[in-house]
């Protein structure tokens, strides 16, 4: 997904991956070639700074990652030989899980593996879509992600890596400094050792073997944190009965805290085609409001949550404005942006309420985002929406079931009927 995502931006096409004498090559759509060596160090970080979702490959390192690279080949390039230093390659291709019969998911996908990811998620400075992530897997088994008990964690774990967008460093600085084990031996009792690996072994192993880089400054200790609360906060309201995200470490601390008036915009196409108007009627100290780019409404919830900053004030020196919506956005992004608001408004979430000049008032330390119009007006406003019902694009087939089955974001926006306990 990333090697798509990377190519589709640079190069204009999705890839079909193959070998080559020299490793991988990707061929496009569009019927070029390129070295995917080059490529993935790009998207990597290996060749050209760039940052990738970082909560992604944590999880996955700290979970899945061993496994995963028993059935990679990446030819000899030196990230293959760092994989195989890192991961021991060779050991996991004889033990597989599908030859050993073993451990079973069940047997990891614990309560206490998935409170070490939130823990870690927390600590990492994360992407808030992992904790959608997380919490769908965590559905398809028997436990569950508490909202709640995920911000409680985020009051007693400090951020305690120092990498964009929350820092100053990169993926590769991470990685140098001891990666995931070094970070949960910094962690501490924070995180339960005696959870199980994939490879059998327990974190505990995992951490003794974790290595010592002097002078390294990517990973902190608790006594010295990024940020003295973790990534992320999660925020109630009568905007977001169901509750909504933000990652406040990488937020403008002076507007954690902020009233202002709302400009909205009904869908991405709208935002796309008015943010940059001159004539739009916004100041710095406005709320930008996007609806309509949930999981239904978009549909598919893209990475939307993101809304650029006006030409006009962005052109003024502004660089970060209060930003709301029901969609997802990219765990490299910075601003103070409040995402995931649930039930998004397609569905009849309040966000659907909102009108332009009604004021919003944003309170991370107290948890809250709200909007500041009275019940009545609000009950007003509700009896005159138009009642949900099936769009056009969702009448037959896939788009169908997707539709009728897809849940809200604090339920992991997965299908219904892949949850444990089945629909």
């Amino acid at each position: 997904d990333v090697l798509n995502s990377y190519t589709r931006d640079n190069y204009g096409s999705f890839v079909v991956i193959k070998p080559s004498k020299g490793g991988l090559m990707a061929e496009l759509g569009n019927g070029k070639d390129i070295d995917l060596t080059i490529t993935r160090n790009k998207v990597f970080g290996r060749v050209e700074h760039e940052p990738i979702p970082n909560h992604i490959d944590y999880f996955i390192e700290e979970q899945l990652l061993k496994a995963y690279c028993a059935t990679i080949s990446f030819g000899y390039s030196s990230f293959k030989r760092q994989l195989e230093q890192l991961y021991n390659v060779e050991y996991l291709k004889k033990d597989m899980m599908a030859k050993t019969k073993g451990p079973k998911p069940s047997e990891v996908l614990t309560p206490a593996s998935f409170r070490n990811a939130q823990v870690v998620l927390q600590a990492i400075g994360g992407s808030t879509n992992g904790l959608i992530h997380l919490t769908a897997i965590a559905n398809r088994s028997p436990h569950k992600i508490d909202l709640e008990a995920f911000d409680r964690l985020g009051r007693e774990v400090p951020v305690l890596v120092d990498l964009k967008p929350s820092g100053e460093h990169y993926m590769e600085h991470f990685h140098h400094a001891g990666g995931v084990p070094k970070l949960m031996a910094q962690l501490g009792d924070l995180i339960d050792l005696d959870a199980r690996t994939i490879t059998g072994q327990t974190l505990r192993e995992v951490v003794a073997n974790a290595e010592d880089v002097p002078g390294q400054d990517a990973i902190r200790s608790k006594a010295n944190p990024i940020k003295s609360e973790g990534a992320m906060a999660i925020l109630h309201g009568n905007l977001a009965p169901r509750g909504a995200v933000i990652k406040q470490s990488a937020a403008s601390p002076k507007l954690l805290q902020h009233t202002g008036r709302a400009v909205v915009f009904e869908s991405v196409e709208d935002m796309t085609l008015r943010v940059d108007d001159p004539a739009l009627d916004v100041t710095a100290d406005d709320v930008l409001v996007l609806r309509n780019a949930g999981p239904k409404g978009a549909p598919g919830m893209p990475e939307a949550g993101y809304l650029p900053i006006p030409k006009k004030l962005a052109r003024a020196g502004v660089k970060d404005m209060v930003r709301i919506s029901d969609a997802r956005m990219s765990g490299t992004a910075f601003g103070t942006i409040v995402l995931h608001i649930t039930p998004e408004s397609a569905v009849g979430g309040p966000l659907g309420l909102v009108r332009n000049g009604d004021m919003i008032r944003l309170d991370v330390a107290k948890r809250s985002i709200d909007l500041l119009v009275d019940e009545a007006e609000l009950e007003k406003r509700r009896a005159a929406l138009a009642p949900a019902g099936t769009p056009d694009w969702a009448k037959r087939g896939y788009a169908h079931l997707f539709n009728e089955t897809i849940l809200q974001a604090d339920e992991g926006c997965d299908f219904d009927f892949m949850s444990a306990k089945g629909k």
